[in-house]
């Protein structure tokens, strides 16, 4: 069969148009950094890797980072062998590859439910931003549509980290200027979903931008489809919220992986920092066992 390369500015790009193109089953040869574009280099699923003639030896500008190197490693295992478990098929499809450094876009949208904990959200990626950017000063912008009649928790969580959000009106959130890398922006649309679709649309156009959807964990499987097929169209990433209260069942991991959408940060605790954190094979062979056996006893 022959190979597909594709090109792209990062490697969540490069990755969305391999699945586009081959589906997520995709049997990845190589991943590459050339000329500040990833590339990555596939073959259609179902083929045997046994079979595949040696790639032949070409130059490389420059060496692959210790990262890519990792999840192709990570990728080739999981296409070699074939899944019949459904927790591994699930990983196979639910999670982006092992060992891909997280990529900080200079625009992120969140979106979800009420009570998804967008706000903290918001504040939780923009401490986490600080700590992986040391300079990089967030932005964050919460829309409003009228003047707020309630307690703005967000900008208590903001002081802690010294920064203030702003609330523009909807017309102005229609006409943010554009974000930087040392001031990337985190839109947190809690507080207009009457208005959410209208302005992602608008702000999604942003080069590298992400929508995030955030979805608590505990919502039934056929609700979490809805939302995710109502999002589907901006591609976005999923956040699981509330995992230390319980963990997610199997069904509604399956309701996103069906969207084809990709969970890629869970949050714990009531804290801004270390609250979130990428999810691996481990959390989701362990939340598909239930209880651990040192919690089991302890509850008996």
């Amino acid at each position: 069969m022959t190979a597909i390369t594709v090109r792209a500015a990062d490697s969540r790009k490069a990755m969305d148009e391999l699945q586009r193109r081959l589906g997520p089953d995709a049997l990845i040869l190589s991943t590459r950094h050339i000329g500040g574009m990833v590339e990555i280099t596939a073959l259609p699923p179902n083929t045997d890797a046994a079979s595949l003639p040696p790639e032949p030896a070409r130059p490389d500008p420059a060496p692959e980072p210790a990262d890519f190197a990792a999840a192709l490693q990570a990728t080739l295992r999981r296409a070699a062998i074939p899944a019949t478990d459904p927790v591994d098929n699930l990983i196979r499809h639910l999670l982006p590859p092992e060992g891909l450094a997280e990529e900080w876009p200079t625009r992120i949208l969140i979106a979800g439910p009420p009570g998804a904990g967008k706000s903290m959200l918001a504040a939780r990626l923009a401490a986490r931003l600080m700590l992986a950017q040391p300079g990089a000063r967030p932005q964050i912008i919460a829309p409003l549509p009228a003047a707020s009649l309630v307690e703005d928790r967000l900008r208590g969580w903001c002081r802690l980290m010294g920064l203030t959000p702003d609330r523009p009106n909807i017309a102005q959130a229609m006409a943010l200027p554009g974000p930087s890398t040392a001031m990337p922006q985190i839109i947190d649309l809690s507080d207009c979903a009457d208005h959410a679709a209208g302005l992602a649309a608008r702000l999604i156009e942003t080069d590298g931008a992400e929508l995030v959807l955030c979805l608590p964990v505990g919502l039934h499987p056929a609700r979490i489809a809805r939302l995710c097929n109502d999002w589907q169209a901006f591609a976005p990433t999923v956040t699981l919220t509330g995992v230390d209260q319980w963990w997610p069942e199997l069904d509604e991991l399956q309701a996103i992986a069906n969207a084809g959408l990709k969970l890629t940060r869970i949050a714990a605790g009531a804290g801004l920092v270390n609250a979130l954190s990428r999810p691996g094979a481990a959390d989701l062979r362990n939340w598909a066992s239930g209880w651990s056996p040192a919690v089991a006893e302890a509850a008996e």
